[in-house]
């Protein structure tokens, strides 16, 4: 069976994974040699379905989040081994998900976003964006810089898929209207974005260039690095 997602837990000692027979395994890697598999040390079963990402909370590290291949956002305590929250969202796949404050970013497979408030399990807003047709993964990132004197963090939300796009991540949680966008990296090629190494935001009217003093970004694709 193809993993579909990993997320370490408790500075690497443990791990958790997920594949596409529908089981969520948690592995104690402290003793692991190199000539050993780790040793599941409790599992969770989705059933027919399958776990398409896998996050630890940033703020309460004892949860362990992942979405589904059929719309589902789900809590698990790995301090009780059990299952504490679970939200049917939308009937279609859910690529990826990221957190931000007691917000949850949703990214689905045509490009379709959606914030959901964990505190209640409830959706706050949705949208559509129309720069990206395919969603393959979020990121909430910490920048150099607020992005204007009003802001007070300066955490960066990354939609990469058809494109890179990056956002100021309170605003887009926050704002009843689709946020202003911190800066648009358009696909090359028509290939698609699955993840980015390094994000440095420099001031608001930041422009993608191979100039460090504006920004550095590398972000992979489909086809290599553009």
């Amino acid at each position: 069976d193809e993993i579909t997602a990993l997320a370490t837990i408790a500075d690497g000692r443990k791990i958790a994974s997920c594949a596409t027979d529908g089981q969520i395994y948690l592995c104690d890697l402290t003793h692991i040699s190199s000539s050993q598999y780790p040793t599941p040390i409790s599992s969770h079963n989705l059933g027919p379905h399958y776990a398409t990402s896998l996050k630890l909370h940033p703020n309460q590290n004892h949860l362990l989040s992942w979405t589904t291949d059929y719309g589902h956002l789900q809590f698990f305590d790995l301090r009780q081994s059990r299952l504490v929250a679970s939200l049917f969202v939308l009937p279609k796949l859910i690529n990826d998900h990221a957190h931000h404050n007691m917000d949850c970013i949703l990214g689905f497979d045509d490009g379709m976003v959606q914030v959901i408030d964990v505190r209640c399990m409830m959706p706050k807003k949705s949208f559509r964006e129309d720069a990206l047709s395919t969603i393959t993964q979020l990121d909430v990132v910490s920048a150099s810089k607020p992005f204007s004197q009003h802001q007070e963090k300066g955490d960066l939300l990354l939609l990469y898929g058809s494109g890179l796009l990056a956002y100021d991540a309170r605003a887009f949680c926050t704002s009843v209207n689709h946020p202003k966008r911190a800066f648009v990296f358009p696909s090359m090629r028509n290939e698609k974005f699955y993840g980015i190494a390094y994000a440095d935001y420099r001031s608001e009217d930041t422009t993608i260039s191979s100039n460090e003093s504006e920004a550095n970004i590398m972000a992979s694709s489909s086809t290599g690095f553009a």
